[in-house]
């Protein structure tokens, strides 16, 4: 191999690499282009926490929860009365930030409660034996 295309091989790999470790770079924040392959399934995870709450499925919500957080709770029926209680049934909502450093992710975002009241949500979840689960939340009316 000449020594022109080694040199030629060594610059395409650099810049490969390179490419990798912005793309890493960028997703550890959860922002840029490689965000998604670190934050989706604890997303995906909160969804379903969500949409378990807005279709009053308080078992499945509880359940998509850490062992933890669980026993902070009590049970599902005492879910849906601090749900209820604070009248905070979602209806819709979107992420807006999404963070995830080791098990731990946070995610924030806008929320729409009942009766089309607006406010914020964030969550923290762990992931808890390969599956992301719900370790708190806070719900804000605005």
């Amino acid at each position: 191999m000449s020594r022109r295309k080694l040199t030629l091989i060594i610059i395409i790999g650099i810049a490969v690499l390179a490419v990798f470790v912005s793309l890493y770079a960028s997703g550890s924040n959860g922002k840029g282009p490689a965000a998604s392959l670190f934050t989706q399934p604890a997303v995906n995870s909160a969804n379903r926490f969500m949409r378990a709450l807005k279709a009053y499925d308080h078992t499945t919500a509880y359940e998509l929860c850490t062992l933890k957080f669980k026993a902070q709770l009590g049970s599902p029926q005492k879910l849906q009365d601090k749900i209820s209680g604070d009248d905070v049934v979602p209806i819709g909502w979107l992420v807006v930030d999404k963070r995830v450093s080791g098990s731990r992710a946070e995610l924030e975002g806008t929320v729409t409660f009942e009766r089309v009241r607006e406010g914020t949500f964030s969550m923290t979840l762990e992931n808890e034996k390969g599956e992301w689960k719900i370790a708190g939340y806070d719900f804000t009316e605005k």
